[in-house]
């Protein structure tokens, strides 16, 4: 992996955010196994010491020393045949991705540190954020928890107007759990909770990264176009 940096720390800081988003990727496809199942960068677990090596283009070697974690073996060839991750694969070596492909890939980045998380409130929280990454404007204004809710109604809700309506009041639902967790620090999420949230955010990326026509989408007004039609065509209203 090759970055562009003004010096050795930010060379640092630069190639670390690739590895992880990686990281977070590979977590997202992984099984759901609380040992051995995932894969962490040094330093986000137990710590040890790290050894870093920054390569000059004048042929320097600088290298540190830090404190870092080890690293959890995974199965990666488990993990290769899941369906959408060479699709997420080929994004990911990609200099510059297609402002849809961010989009994901910062989805991506969230649900995939929920993942592994051990405290359900957190990862409640990871989760939504995931949802939120992917399905809603960054300049948006208007009320995010009906107009994420509906979304996903259009993006997986069945093909009739009651499963629609089933998917929004769930994600309601879901919404206002996430709304407590800010703000009460005793806020107790339960395992179906956790279970749902995870299960939107999961199918729904899926949906996006597997199935046409989002598969051949490039740009984020493409993806939002898509939305539009389907409030123009009937169904349920965002506001």
């Amino acid at each position: 992996m090759s970055v562009n940096a003004v010096d050795n720390e930010a060379a640092i800081l630069s190639a670390r955010r690739k590895v992880q988003i990686t990281i977070d990727a590979i977590n997202f496809f992984s099984p759901r196994e609380r040992l051995g199942g995932w894969a962490f960068l040094p330093g986000d677990t137990m710590p040890q010491s790290e050894l870093v090596l920054a390569f000059c283009e004048d042929g320097r070697l600088t290298p540190s020393f830090r404190r870092a974690g080890p690293i959890r073996k995974i199965p990666l060839d488990q993990i290769a045949t899941r369906k959408g991750f060479a699709r997420v694969s080929d994004m990911l070596a990609k200099e510059v991705p297609t402002g849809l492909e961010e989009k994901i890939l910062a989805a991506l980045q969230w649900a995939g540190r929920a993942q592994v998380e051990a405290r359900p409130e957190e990862a409640f929280l990871l989760y939504a954020i995931a949802l939120e990454s992917l399905l809603l404007r960054k300049d948006l204004k208007a009320e995010i928890s009906h107009r994420l809710a509906v979304r996903c109604a259009h993006l997986g809700g069945g093909p009739t107007l009651e499963d629609k309506k089933r998917v929004v009041q769930q994600i309601l639902s879901l919404y206002q759990i996430r709304s407590n967790i800010v703000h009460s620090g005793t806020f107790l999420v339960s395992e179906a909770e956790l279970e749902l949230i995870r299960e939107y955010s999961v199918s729904t990326l899926l949906i996006v990264i597997n199935a046409e026509p989002f598969r051949d989408m490039t740009e984020v007004k493409e993806f939002e176009g898509w939305f539009e039609t389907q409030l123009l065509s009937g169904g349920i209203s965002p506001t």
